[in-house]
């Protein structure tokens, strides 16, 4: 199951085939599975790549377990955003000690001093959710009807 990415999760697990509404909701899920990334930029945590997709297959499990369909149906990258938000901040303490415990952060130098590109992961997910964010407030103010005084 490591070569399951939580975008072909989701796909397969949360959407019918053959239907538009993945496509459609791809950048709302792009920045629901981002969020966290952000989240633990501003925590000053770091994770491994490979961790922060088990994140979010884990959570991802537990919505198909224990969500409630009818909710999520309707509109999944909001009840997915909701669900790590929801997630992160009740489990803070929980992650914070085992990413700044002394044995994660040395398994992870280690596992990253020959791939230096990897030490990045977290940041760059996150300044990929600011860019999504972004661009979703610069189309809410774009899509404003002009007037003109005529």
């Amino acid at each position: 199951m490591s070569s399951c990415t939580p975008r072909n999760y989701i796909r397969d697990h949360f959407y019918e085939k053959g239907t538009q509404s993945f496509h459609r909701d791809r950048r709302q899920l792009l920045r629901a599975l981002t969020w966290p990334a952000a989240w633990l930029d501003n925590q000053a945590l770091i994770i491994t790549p490979e961790d922060y997709n088990r994140l979010l297959l884990k959570k991802l499990r537990q919505i198909q377990r224990h969500g409630n369909p009818a909710q999520y149906r309707a509109y999944f990258p909001k009840y997915l955003m909701k669900a790590l938000q929801d997630h992160c901040r009740h489990h803070k303490q929980d992650i914070y000690l085992k990413l700044k415990h002394a044995s994660y952060t040395f398994d992870y130098l280690a596992k990253n001093i020959k791939q230096a590109e990897q030490n990045q992961h977290t940041q760059t997910m996150a300044a990929a959710h600011q860019i999504l964010r972004q661009n979703q407030r610069s189309q809410k103010t774009n899509t404003q009807q002009m007037t003109l005084g005529l």
